[in-house]
């Protein structure tokens, strides 16, 4: 457990999406955020490009940034990416905006393992006339 919390965790929104032809495109989405769900211990919370993240692979048509180990157009990251250090695991809650949940997107939270991309359990809440939602899970 010591060495999981020294290790860090590296937490990206990663998308099920299917392109359209037709999109909208954010200017401004807000930065992950990163809450405990107790205490107060103190950690560490970094923001990452999501092309600098491993295992991650481009796609020439549409430079599109996909997590390996899944179906080519299966997954895509969105937005930002954190690295969080200093925590016990389950110990906080990670949450990232998502764009277009309320036409038919959908999202999951992951983290990398040091091998590969492990899928957490997510859940979305849409602030009510907000065009962004957001995409949380324990970390």
């Amino acid at each position: 457990m010591k060495k999981r919390c020294t290790l860090a965790v590296s937490v990206i929104l990663v998308l099920v999406l299917l392109l359209s032809s037709s999109g909208t495109v954010l200017a401004n989405q807000p930065q992950p955020t990163v809450t405990l769900l107790s205490g107060n211990a103190p950690f560490s919370l970094s923001f990452v490009d999501v092309s600098t993240l491993p295992a991650a692979s481009v796609v020439s048509s549409g430079n599109l940034l996909l997590p390996a180990g899944f179906p080519t157009g299966e997954k895509q990251f969105e937005g930002q990416a954190i690295t969080v250090s200093g925590l016990a695991p389950s110990t906080a809650k990670a949450c990232f905006p998502i764009t277009a949940l309320n036409q038919g997107w959908g999202g999951q939270v992951a983290s990398w393992n040091g091998a590969k991309w492990e899928l957490l359990p997510t859940t979305f809440d849409t602030p009510s006339e907000s065009t962004i939602s957001w995409a949380c899970a324990t970390i």
